[in-house]
């Protein structure tokens, strides 16, 4: 089918607002070139379109997108069909409050778009022999049906073996686990341990999600950033290795998997801040931060069991006359004065041992 330009220059203007930089997109196309197309599928090739991610020269920093084509004509009519019968289906095998995630998933149908790309993916992973690639699935509510026409991506990994693929979302296994339900091969797991990172609630809708400093990711920039860490670690032959992988737990903002994050910063399971730098293109920062980060979290425990005070200490900050006691706020502060010189000088030596001499905070300016 010929390329129609109209959905290149739409899907070129939505790109734009999205978190990834510019740097790291090297733009798509609504025609596959790579993958052999049937003569019998020719007339779905603007279903989906490909968009290819890469860092600078990196060979492991490259991945292809497989994505939907939200604004193909005729989709939302599609779509309404689609949930009829999922909404049968549903409704015959569950009640309305049921919260079995896992069960309604294994139920959840994908759409024809959503199989088309899913068949596509897999097809390039096995041909290329490559362990990563990205693809779209519709955004659906608690009871699998199809919510709107904003579609979500996660990342395929291929352990090498051609025989196992599994699911990874960057934000919530619920999001895209009836991936699964197009092949036997196809690995998912359904736990809250594999929420990887999330952004405030509703942060889209508050304007929070973008490429600025002060906002969060979106699932596409960190499913790229995933990929391109799998991408360079060794073999990884399930979901606990994925997890405890140094190519996750670098860029989750979750402390239950990030283990460098302070506890000042958290909020519930989550960091309360963007934080993005844990997030860039360029993995050696990513890389870097993390074990700095965790040095220095490890030294302000140390910091924190050195400093115990005993019991009645701030009694004694104060004389007969509730007054602070000048003697020893001066005690204190000689004290004070030479732990943390000392304290200083243990996290520059730290900070050398990790980041090395050539070290400059510059390069968490790039993109």
């Amino acid at each position: 089918m010929k390329r129609t330009s109209k959905y290149d220059d739409i899907h070129k203007e939505a790109v734009k607002h999205r978190s990834i930089t510019p740097e790291s997109y090297r733009g798509g196309e609504f025609k596959i070139t790579e993958v052999d197309t049937s003569e019998s599928e020719k007339s779905e090739q603007e279903l989906f379109y490909i968009d290819e991610y890469k860092y600078k020269d990196s060979v492991t920093s490259h991945v292809m997108h497989f994505g939907i084509n939200t604004y193909i004509e005729g989709l939302a009519e599609e779509i309404s069909k689609h949930n009829k019968a999922q909404k049968e289906i549903s409704e015959s095998k569950f009640t309305s409050n049921t919260n079995n995630h896992k069960a309604i998933s294994q139920n959840t149908s994908l759409t024809k778009h959503e199989k088309l790309i899913v068949e596509k993916a897999l097809n390039y992973l096995k041909e290329n022999n490559l362990k990563t690639v990205l693809v779209d699935v519709f955004e659906r509510d608690k009871s699998g049906i199809v919510s709107s026409l904003e579609t979500h991506t996660a990342v395929l990994y291929n352990n090498g073996t051609n025989d196992k693929m599994f699911v990874i979302d960057p934000s919530n296994p619920q999001f895209s686990s009836h991936i699964a339900n197009f092949h036997p091969s196809i690995q998912v797991d359904y736990s809250d341990k594999m929420k990887i990172y999330q952004p405030p609630e509703k942060a889209n809708e508050k304007g929070l999600i973008g490429s600025k400093r002060d906002q969060w990711r979106d699932c596409v920039d960190i499913a790229v950033k995933i990929a391109f860490g799998l991408n360079k670690s060794p073999v990884l032959n399930d979901f606990k290795a994925i997890i405890s992988s140094e190519a996750v737990q670098t860029i989750s903002n979750s402390y239950k998997i990030n283990d460098s994050i302070p506890d000042e910063i958290q909020d519930k399971s989550f960091i309360k801040i963007p934080f993005r730098i844990q997030q860039k293109s360029n993995l050696k920062i990513t890389e870097d931060l993390y074990k700095f980060s965790k040095t220095v979290k490890q030294n302000l425990i140390e910091i924190v069991e050195k400093t115990k005070l005993e019991n009645g200490y701030f009694e004694t900050l104060f004389d007969s006359d509730k007054n602070l006691c000048t003697k020893v706020l001066e005690n204190l502060y000689c004290i004070s004065e030479g732990t943390f010189s000392q304290l200083h000088k243990e996290l520059e030596e730290k900070q050398l041992e990790v980041l090395g001499k050539g070290f400059t905070p510059d390069i968490y300016d790039e993109a």
